[in-house]
């Protein structure tokens, strides 16, 4: 995901449980060439988002669940895509629900891709593959 002379991109993980953290982090670092920054929830990356100057957001990218306590993703999400400093960090909703009014609901606050946790040990594996094949393709200003 990096290219020549830029610096390598941040990837913000918001997720709440534990072992998808580990899975998700020790095989995005195998594929992608990304620093992956963890929070077990919305209000801690929500404050590092406010703590980071806009000038210094233009490698961010996001990985969010929306099932979490507290502050949810939905509203990290809202919030992420509401404030005018962050409204272009891309945002990959990478969550356990695959209700259609959620989806929705995420594409509408703003989410920039909706990937679902399949529950399966192998097919989780599959699609962490799949995010890490996006990550290296994808562009960011």
């Amino acid at each position: 995901m990096t290219q020549q002379g830029a610096t390598k991109t941040k990837l913000i993980l918001i997720e709440d449980e534990p072992g998808h953290t580990r899975l998700i982090t020790k095989n995005l670092m195998k594929s992608a060439d990304v620093e992956i920054l963890p929070f077990d929830t919305g209000r801690k990356a929500l404050e590092y988002f406010e703590r980071t100057p806009p000038e210094d957001l233009h490698r961010h990218l996001v990985v969010l669940d929306i099932n979490m306590p507290g502050i949810d993703g939905f509203e990290v999400l809202r919030r992420l895509k509401g404030n005018e400093a962050t409204a272009a960090v891309p945002v990959i909703v990478f969550t356990t629900t695959d209700h259609p009014d959620e989806i929705r609901r995420c594409y509408r606050e703003g989410a920039n891709l909706y990937l679902v946790k399949p529950m399966d040990y192998t097919a989780f594996q599959v699609t962490i593959d799949f995010l890490a094949a996006t990550l290296t393709m994808m562009r960011l200003p």
